[in-house]
């Protein structure tokens, strides 16, 4: 009994050197930065997206509010054309 719980533990040692040898170097060194640094740029691009589309959002120009307050009622025909002038 006492031979077989020792290949037992032989056994269970090769397997740890192996999978500690490949899987410890690949997550303790090269790896985990190479998956930050790809986190990292991920984010960036979401950021730099949104960024992006919040810049390129259309803002309404003094006509276009010219236009809407004419649209609305709150300007006469006059108004409106005489305001027009000094926008454009």
């Amino acid at each position: 009994m006492d031979e077989m719980f020792q290949q037992c533990i032989q056994m269970m040692q090769n397997m740890t050197g192996m999978m500690g040898g490949m899987m410890g170097n690949m997550m303790g060194g090269w790896a985990a930065p190479l998956v930050w640094l790809g986190g990292a740029v991920v984010i960036g691009l979401l950021a730099a997206l949104v960024w992006l589309v919040a810049r390129n959002t259309r803002r309404e120009v003094p006509f276009d509010i010219l236009k809407r307050r004419y649209a609305s009622g709150d300007l006469t025909a006059e108004q409106f054309e005489a305001m027009k002038q000094h926008v454009a």
